[in-house]
């Protein structure tokens, strides 16, 4: 019975690998916009959680912030329609 287990998750681990090399080597994937993406988030998120201790006043959300609502129109603060 261990065998058999053994044997389907090394299936199912296989086709997820297959899946993920596919979504990262696809031209739609848009790999490097996502990479670039998530380091700018992750550079904005430490720098915010660094600012009382560095002194600098950036916060999480830059000019370019563009909220989106819970009905997917940009510009306008979830909070309104709470």
């Amino acid at each position: 019975m261990s065998n058999g287990i053994g044997a389907i998750v090394a299936i199912v681990t296989a086709i997820i690998g297959v899946a993920i090399i596919a979504a990262l080597i696809s031209q739609k994937a848009q790999t490097a916009q996502v990479i670039t993406s998530g380091g700018n988030a992750f550079s904005s998120i430490l720098g915010t959680a660094l600012g009382p201790i560095t002194g600098s006043s950036t916060s999480g959300l830059t000019s370019s912030a563009n909220p989106i609502n819970f009905n997917g129109n940009s510009g306008t603060s979830p909070l309104t329609y709470l």
